[in-house]
């Protein structure tokens, strides 16, 4: 079962974490102490935008234990997924070691993602996807961003679990850790139960590697 961390009482130290609180929580007391701020309509989307990552976190850093959520409990998850990288994007980054565009390397080459349907191998179109088809568009994603070639087919999300519906020996002997997709391909005028899996390490390392990028004293300049 998904209980949301209670990073307040929680006694944990900072580096148990994937995604540090403290980081989050200081910018928040940075905003309430500083006497000299008027509450501004930018300085209350800060605050805004802060308060609504914190309680993200407090969903994804229980994905270590990802094998003991309900059907529920992964939408939830989710849910918070989207939103943590909504409130990302609106802030500056910062310079950091490596890249965030080849992480996804075994989700991202999974069966069913094969070079006919598939536009964009980006991670950046791949979270898209995911996005789309485990949230924002789970009764048809022809696009998700632009990871699928347009009116190619159609992915419709039939269920996410932590198990494969019909696993293969190398699964059952392995047991992969990995969100399982399952859904409807629509594809040629025909249909096909089709899964896929999502693999937990690769989703810890691009939360974390977006996190650390992201500079949480500054949102962009709307232009």
């Amino acid at each position: 079962m998904l209980n949301p961390i209670d990073f307040l009482h929680n006694k944990r130290p900072k580096e148990g974490y994937l995604l540090d609180p403290q980081r989050v929580n200081e910018e928040i007391i940075n905003i309430l102490d500083n006497e000299d701020s008027e509450w501004t309509p930018e300085v209350s989307k800060h605050f805004t935008l802060l308060n609504r990552l914190y309680w993200s976190l407090s969903i994804l850093d229980t994905i270590d234990d990802y094998s003991d959520y309900s059907e529920n409990d992964i939408l939830t998850f989710f849910v918070a997924f989207s939103a943590f990288c909504d409130i990302i994007e609106l802030f500056d980054t910062f310079e950091v070691t490596g890249s965030k565009e080849d992480i996804f390397k075994e989700s991202k080459t999974e069966p069913i993602f094969t070079d006919d349907i598939i536009n964009d191998r980006s991670d950046k179109s791949f979270v898209s996807f995911i996005r789309s088809l485990s949230f924002a568009h789970t009764t048809g994603v022809n696009r998700g961003g632009k990871f699928l070639k347009t009116n190619t087919c159609t992915f419709v999300l039939s269920s996410i679990d932590i198990q494969s519906a019909t696993p293969t020996n190398e699964e059952i002997a392995k047991k992969p850790k990995a969100f399982y997709f399952h859904v409807l391909l629509l594809r040629n005028g025909r249909k096909s139960n089709q899964i896929f899996k999502l693999y937990i390490d690769e989703l810890k390392v691009y939360m974390q590697s977006l996190f650390e990028s992201c500079n949480l004293e500054k949102i962009k300049e709307t232009k």
